[in-house]
């Protein structure tokens, strides 16, 4: 059979057609094309079928892909693309001119690949922080099946009117009988820290538990020196971590078997080292120095706390589920437990009044705030927060990546042209500027890598351990890295691979003009990273607005110069009245107190304070009666507590203003004489103004000042302003007297009082870092936009100005279209930054009013900041000569 050539063109123009989307009139144009040049070759000799190939191959020989093109269209052939080998050079050959177009492009590939790897590694920073809350206590091998029982006290509607994440002693040892397949284990964390010495040398140690021996089978505690089966059942058993038994014997002595004095008040316990423990990670909510033996506790106190221990309600009690079973099934058969092991009281059963409940050991940390904590945990809030902002600047610098690359397209879009009438295809097109994509963001990626390894050491220091350095956090970066690599090269290049792709051949070749659609949807991008921008601006304002509040806000009592002294304080009225009297003879120090509570700690339950026809729960303090004059608390009404009257530790009461109004008395002297039942029955003798004793994220609620001599477990000693190391060089030796073995540790109140804060002065130092570099990015891209306006309409601004437009013409018509949008995130942003920022103000019982002032501040900033990003290119193109603008366009 002959060759036919004219089935063959219309092949070839039918298979340009649909592999590289043609439209008519090039294809004619084309084929045209192709037909002189085989009447060209035919007149030299060549036959159909020569001249066919050869005028094919001529008409695409600049691309390799379009020659083996045709020869599949001529003979058949399998084309060689297909073959791995010819794929991995096209590769190669994708990266090759990737790297030529970046080198080519310096400015636009740095502004381009260091914002994405600023956005990269802002991300990763924040995706670090999120992992570490997430993690607490997924150490443990079996934290799924790890519960902890929580309790809740109802009031008679059935809400809860107290939670604590405590229970009393005998909980644990009646769960273990009541349900015999679960495990339960309980730890101590005593109510003041101990001192724990070696010879001559004594240490406060707040972090040391009582725990159960069968801890070791509840929780992954690995040892390394010890048994696990034995190292708490002596009752002198003490296990100390490695670190702290360096602290106490050094790295050279073999702590096993060695004494350790345990002093708690007037107890004294001589404990062996029976095990040392591997230190436990951070992220753990009952993070420990030391386990001592809970049979411990008997000799201390007296009472056999693994079977009999119904005194104390200040033990965690831990279940370990057997595999397979369901903790619902388990809480529901905790009503029944309660009401078995405890009377009906006032016509209410125990299940009406109480309430149980298990909580996951993996949940604890995050969504567990209750009374009683064995630690300060956090909040899970923040971890969504965190993560919002990390997705936020990720996009911002998505949204950069894209625009630049797109406003970039037009300048190769007759390569493209010239790609697809050699013979490219819609396909190889797309997969060069991936690769191109795909090469900017490894970059990147390596940018972030490199420069997370020189920040974090920093960030840890400044910002807590969430964000500090280490091998594994550094390979769960690179991890976390490689994914956001394949994210970003995927979202951030999808668009502008299809975009370029999809130019028409001849309208590249002619230059392609901006389409309105375009430059909408590269506005809107603008937008949106701005109103991002804006949003995190006006976030950092309102939150440090907050805590300036906060330290501004008058909180009901003098805090300045106010000494606290940490540790067991009880040793009795006769021996604090000395204390007092010797300090109160040096000039330097105003006052003294001693108090179960001191502003900054949180208030424990109390129980109820019932009147006639009345009841409230209620705090209570256990007081002297020098506490009010040392903390100057204004009294509203009546007397407070006075030394020599002895009857008032038995039969008075004072109360603070909350108090009186939650017991229906309409004012403060109304109350005064009433007699209450509280502790025994008492009357009313004073009611002291409402302060803040607690953080200003709680409102003030009832509480109750009780005149007792025990529990005494805080000093507060009032100094003199002028003379503080003098005074506290006496208060140091006084305690050594008053105290003897026992550390002197003390801290200054205002600085306690600013502790409470800590969490949300973090979270404004992370939210306004990120919030600048947020708008740093968005501004890298508004730099690279200008640069690409610049230079689109440098013919346009010549022509102008040599029509007489003026420099102030050109600037607002620059600036105009780049302020735009900005403008309109703005107005998009307040609404949105509005209500997140109420929704957390309102976590505070008391708070700063959010106005219009930090949105105005932000507005000109943001503003401000845009403006001088764009001025380099605006002031270039007032100053610059028309005729050279005409002659370059």
């Amino acid at each position: 059979m002959g060759f036919d050539l004219n089935r063959h063109v219309a092949r070839w123009r039918h298979d340009l057609a649909r592999r590289a989307a043609f439209d008519d009139a090039h294809l004619d144009e084309l084929e045209a094309h192709l037909w002189d040049e085989i009447e060209r070759l035919q007149a030299d000799g060549l036959d159909e079928r020569q001249a066919f190939l050869r005028a094919t191959v001529r008409l695409g020989h600049a691309d390799a892909l379009a020659h083996e093109f045709h020869k599949a269209t001529v003979w058949g052939e399998r084309p060689r693309w297909q073959h791995p080998f010819w794929q991995l050079m096209m590769g190669k050959n994708y990266l090759t001119v990737a790297w030529r177009n970046l080198r080519r492009e310096r400015a636009f590939s740095v502004i381009n690949i260091g914002g994405l790897a600023l956005g990269l590694a802002c991300c990763l920073v924040l995706l670090q922080y999120v992992s570490y809350e997430r993690s607490y206590d997924r150490h443990h091998a079996r934290a799924d099946r790890i519960h902890r029982v929580a309790q809740a006290f109802l009031g008679e509607d059935g809400s809860a009117v107290f939670e604590m994440g405590l229970l009393r002693a005998s909980y644990g040892h009646r769960l273990q009988e009541d349900f015999p397949d679960l495990t339960t284990t309980r730890i101590h964390k005593p109510y003041r820290a101990p001192s724990l010495s070696v010879a001559a040398e004594a240490f406060v140690e707040p972090q040391f538990y009582f725990a159960e021996a069968n801890a070791f089978d509840v929780f992954s505690l690995p040892l390394v020196q010890g048994d696990p089966a034995t190292a708490l059942t002596a009752p002198d058993g003490l296990v100390l971590t490695e670190t702290s038994a360096r602290k106490y014997f050094g790295p050279s002595t073999d702590p096993l078997g060695q004494i350790v004095r345990y002093t708690d008040n007037e107890q004294v316990l001589d404990l062996t080292v029976t095990g040392i423990l591997t230190d436990p990670p951070p992220t753990t909510h009952w993070s420990f120095e030391g386990l001592i033996s809970f049979s411990a506790l008997t000799r201390l106190y007296g009472v056999d706390f693994l079977k009999d221990g119904n005194a104390g309600a200040n033990f965690a009690t831990y279940v370990l589920l057997p595999e397979g079973q369901d903790p619902a099934q388990v809480e529901a058969a905790l009503p029944g437990f309660l009401d078995r092991h405890h009377p009906a009281r006032e016509g209410r059963a125990a299940s009406a009044r109480m309430r149980l409940w298990l909580q996951p050991l993996p949940d604890i940390h995050l969504y567990s705030h209750l009374d009683h904590e064995l630690a300060p945990n956090g909040d899970v809030r923040y971890v969504y927060l965190f993560a919002v902002i990390a997705g936020f600047i990720l996009l911002i610098a998505c949204i950069n990546f894209i625009n630049l690359t797109t406003a970039r397209s037009f300048r190769r879009a007759r390569e493209v042209g010239v790609r697809k009438v050699l013979g490219a295809l819609r396909r190889h097109v797309r997969v060069q500027f991936f690769a191109e994509c795909l090469l900017m963001v490894a970059l990147a990626t390596g940018l972030a890598l490199g420069g997370l390894a020189l920040v974090l050491p920093l960030l840890g220091t400044w910002l807590g351990p969430a964000f500090a350095l280490t091998p594994s956090t550094l390979l769960a970066s690179v991890g976390k890295a490689g994914m956001l690599m394949g994210i970003v090269a995927v979202c951030a290049g999808a668009y502008p691979a299809l975009y370029l792709a999809g130019f028409k051949p001849i309208a590249a070749l002619k230059g392609v003009p901006v389409s309105g659609a375009q430059a909408r949807l590269r506005g809107g991008l603008v937008v949106v990273q701005f109103a991002i921008a804006v949003t995190l601006v006006v976030g950092t304002l309102v939150i440090f607005n907050q805590l300036d509040y906060i330290q501004a806000q008058r909180l009901g009592f003098s805090e300045a110069q106010q000494v606290v002294l940490a540790g067991n304080t009880q040793a009795g009225g006769a021996a604090e009245a000395t204390l007092r009297a010797r300090l109160l003879r040096h000039p330097g120090i105003e006052a003294v107190t001693f108090s179960s509570r001191v502003p900054g700690d949180r208030l424990l339950d109390g129980g109820t304070v019932r009147r006639a026809d009345q009841a409230t729960g209620a705090a209570y303090v256990v007081i002297d009666p020098f506490f009010f004059d040392t903390y100057e608390m204004p009294l509203v009404a009546g007397r407070t507590y006075q030394p020599d009257r002895a009857t008032d530790s038995t039969e008075a009461l004072v109360l603070n203003e909350a108090a009186v109004r939650a017991l229906g008395w309409s004012t403060p002297e109304a109350a005064l004489g009433q007699p209450v039942r509280f502790n025994g029955e008492r009357r009313v003798i004073g009611v002291v103004q409402d302060v803040h004793f607690e953080s200003l994220h709680q409102p003030i609620g009832p509480v109750v000042f009780l005149l007792a001599g025990f529990q005494h477990d805080k000093v507060t000693v009032r100094l003199r302003p002028g003379l503080p190391t003098e005074a506290l060089a006496v208060l140091e030796d006084a305690w050594a007297g008053f105290r003897p073995g026992y550390p002197f540790s003390y801290s200054f109140l205002d600085a306690r009082l600013d502790r409470q804060y800590r969490t949300d002065q973090r979270l404004g130092r992370i939210l306004g870092g990120f919030a600048l570099l947020a708008l740093f990015i968005a501004c890298l891209g508004l730099f690279g936009m200008a640069a690409y306006m610049a230079e689109q309409r440098t013919k346009e601004i010549g022509i102008r100005k040599t029509l007489g437009a003026t420099g102030r013409d050109i600037t607002v018509l620059f600036a105009s279209r780049l302020m735009r949008p900005i403008l309109i995130a703005f107005v998009l942003a307040v609404p949105l930054a509005y209500l997140g920022l109420q929704y957390w103000l309102e976590t505070f019982a008391y708070h700063a009013p959010l106005g219009v002032q930090p949105f105005a501040w932000a507005g000109g900033t943001v503003l401000l900041i845009a403006g001088f990003t764009i001025s380099y290119q605006v002031i270039r193109l007032v100053g610059s000569n028309p005729v050279d603008s005409l002659r370059s366009a």
